[in-house]
């Protein structure tokens, strides 16, 4: 069987909070970007074969997932509930997108969204993630970046889903115990079980973002 490589981007404060808070959306991070700084993102998604994203980061960020250098670019959007609407900005681009789901066949919102052109994909709940890898195997869609927040990473880190893992961090602390880090609900407790890493490069951007690229080493 094809393997696949896959890669998670985050972006993060230097304390490795995701976002402002709980359920809220990371675009505040966003609109800091200069041209530079996009470079990370830009150079990821010319490099997938697809992009996988949950149901909460279409919610919270509503993003269109677009490369306007690589046009053959998937998107893929995990909603096990399938409980997103029609209207997001992802479902109104031309790139190939499609759904993954568990719910039954007979689901009414899946007719609304194959009406729109969106593939909607059913997979067996117990299994959900393996059945998400074989069917990208299937497609020979090898090369998948992740875009997500800390609850989603860390269902994909326990599962040993992620390779590698690119963090982009902004120069500012946010604090709050509650507020979303970069891998939420680990819940590991002693470094002994700590998910392991190797950093691969690292450079500096418009002379203060950090760009760290590790490789994941699971126990």
């Amino acid at each position: 069987m094809a393997n696949i490589k896959t890669i998670l981007l985050v972006g993060s404060s230097i304390d490795g909070k995701v976002t402002v808070g709980s359920g809220l959306s990371s675009k505040a991070f966003s609109k800091m970007l200069t041209p530079a700084m996009a470079t990370p993102i830009n150079k990821l998604r010319v490099w997938a074969d697809a992009v996988v994203v949950s149901r909460s980061t279409v919610e919270n960020d509503n993003p269109s997932l677009v490369s306007a250098t690589n046009p053959n670019l998937v998107r893929v959007i995990l909603d096990r509930k399938l409980q997103l609407s029609a209207d997001k900005k992802v479902f109104s681009q031309p790139h190939t997108t499609m759904v993954m789901t568990a719910v039954s066949k007979k689901h009414p919102q899946i007719k609304v969204l194959e009406e729109i052109g969106i593939e909607v994909i059913c997979l067996d709940k117990a299994t959900f993630l393996k059945e998400v890898k074989k069917t990208l195997i299937s497609r020979n869609l090898l090369k998948v970046m992740v875009e997500g927040g800390g609850t989603f990473n860390s269902v994909l880190f326990n599962e040993k889903w992620i390779d590698e893992l690119i963090v982009a961090y902004f120069p500012f602390l946010l604090g709050g115990k509650l507020t979303p880090t970069i891998y939420d609900g680990g819940e590991h407790s002693s470094i002994a079980e700590a998910i392991s890493t190797k950093l691969i490069s690292h450079e500096v951007i418009d002379s203060h973002m950090i760009v760290a690229h590790y490789k994941i080493l699971y126990n």
